[in-house]
């Protein structure tokens, strides 16, 4: 019972993350709510097993994130902000040398969704990075 409760609270953790940078709660469920995400999300909460919650949860986002770059059932506008967003926490992750060597294998794997998304849309990379606020 306190496993199941566990996991919810770390899915919440890991949308509360995603929501914190793009503010908009329909395409945190669109992200989230599918199957797959949140398989992801529970592979995630045993890999990380004795990690912070709030570091865990931002890892798991980059794996999210880039598995929703993947799915066929989010439209391309959709898609474009998923990206952007990707590459902004791929960007806040590099500034932490010592994290991001840490886990750089699943940097590596949003990156390559990421270039496969852009190559795969003819888009630059340059489009995905977000506006200043």
């Amino acid at each position: 019972m306190f496993d199941a409760l566990r996991k919810h609270l770390f899915y919440y953790a890991v949308m509360a993350e995603i929501k914190s940078q793009c503010g908009d709660q329909e395409l945190v469920n669109l992200i989230c709510m599918d199957e797959g995400a949140r398989e992801y999300m529970a592979s995630d909460r045993l890999r990380l097993r004795g990690v912070k919650t709030r570091i865990a949860a931002f890892i798991s986002a980059f794996s999210v994130l880039a598995y929703s770059l993947y799915r066929k059932d989010i439209g391309l506008s959709h898609k474009k902000t998923i990206a952007t967003l990707l590459n902004d926490r791929d960007a806040k992750a590099k500034r932490n040398f010592h994290f991001y060597q840490a886990n750089v294998n699943l940097f590596l794997a949003a990156q390559s969704a990421m270039h496969e998304f852009c190559l795969d849309n003819d888009l630059a990379p340059d489009e995905l990075i977000s506006e200043p606020s």
